[in-house]
Formats: C-alpha cells, sequence, structure tokens
C-alpha cells in the first residue's frame, strides 16, 4: 500500500491497491515510505498484525500469497457472481464510502 500512494507517481510502485470491503485507511502521501499510512481499520476497529482476517477476492489477486491459510477455491466467476447479484437486486444504488482518505 505505502509505494501505491506515493506522492511521486515515478516511486508508485506495485500497480492498482485492491480496496477491500469494511477496510478503511488513512495515508499522507508526503511522508517518506514506511510512514505513510497514518490509520488501517478493519470492520471499523484498528487493525491487528496479530489477527486472522478472513478476505474473499476475484482468481489471481490474493490467493497465492505466502502467508495465507485455509485458501480455497469456490468455483465461482467474479462476472457471473455480479451478474445474478445485480439480477437478484435491482435496482442497486451506489455511493462513495469514503473508505481511502488523504490525510493532509
Amino acid at each position: 500500500m505505502d509505494n501505491v500512494i506515493a506522492e511521486d507517481p515515478y516511486l508508485q510502485l506495485g500497480g492498482d491497491m485492491i480496496r477491500f470491503s469494511g477496510m478503511e485507511i488513512k495515508y499522507n502521501t508526503k511522508k517518506p515510505l514506511g510512514e505513510r499510512i497514518k490509520i488501517v481499520k478493519i470492520g471499523g476497529k484498528s487493525f491487528d498484525p496479530k489477527a486472522m482476517y478472513k478476505v474473499v477476492s476475484a482468481a489471481g489477486q490474493i490467493q497465492n500469497h505466502p502467508k495465507g491459510i485455509n485458501k480455497k477455491d469456490t468455483g465461482k466467476v467474479a462476472v457471473e457472481t455480479l451478474i445474478d447479484y445485480i439480477k437478484k437486486n435491482s435496482p442497486i444504488s451506489s455511493k462513495l464510502d469514503d473508505r481511502i482518505k488523504e490525510d493532509k
């Protein structure tokens, strides 16, 4: 995360940041590497590096992480799951939830 939010675009390494639902981040791009991420909350509570969190992702995003445990493939295709959700819950609405904030 620290590289992706660098103020200097030449230092924005690592590609796009996966934005998990239920996770809040507060950052400051002007701080040096290692100090940019100010606050991380999951489910409204401060991130605990010793805690275990359940994460669901599309194939190819995080399931090969070396520290991941209890990984399983549901066999579901993300786009098909999204289409089914929209069909069952239409009309749907969206809103900005302000979960990634810059601390200026």
